[in-house]
């Protein structure tokens, strides 16, 4: 497409850094699936409200891939307030989302060791 660029997972790191977190939810958290899957595990990087934000946002599309991303992102830098929303999203996982209900019990697992 004329004028668009690619981003690459880098790049979003280094907006997570900067937390430009409206640059971020506005261009890139309602893209294709492999951006949604770079920008989850962009915002691993981040503790910030964000990041933490963004992540959860993630979790509302129906791509068990992204969700699995966004989860696993969620264990790295989420905290007691996140664990609600991860188990909400247990609660509604089927037996054959294997990779989803597996980064579920990663997730809830490191936060709640913390």
């Amino acid at each position: 497409m004329f004028g668009s660029k690619q981003v690459t997972e880098d790049g979003l790191r280094k907006m997570v850094k900067r937390g430009k977190w409206d640059k971020l939810r506005k261009q890139y958290l309602f893209a294709d699936k492999e951006t949604q899957i770079m920008l989850a595990r962009a915002c691993s990087e981040s503790k910030a409200d964000g990041s933490v934000n963004l992540l959860t946002s993630l979790l509302d599309t129906e791509d068990e891939e992204i969700m699995a991303a966004a989860v696993r992102s969620l264990g790295e830098v989420g905290d007691d307030h996140v664990v609600a929303r991860i188990r909400q999203l247990a609660g509604r996982t089927t037996p054959d989302q294997k990779e989803l209900k597996s980064a579920i019990s990663e997730a809830l697992a490191k936060i709640t060791s913390r």
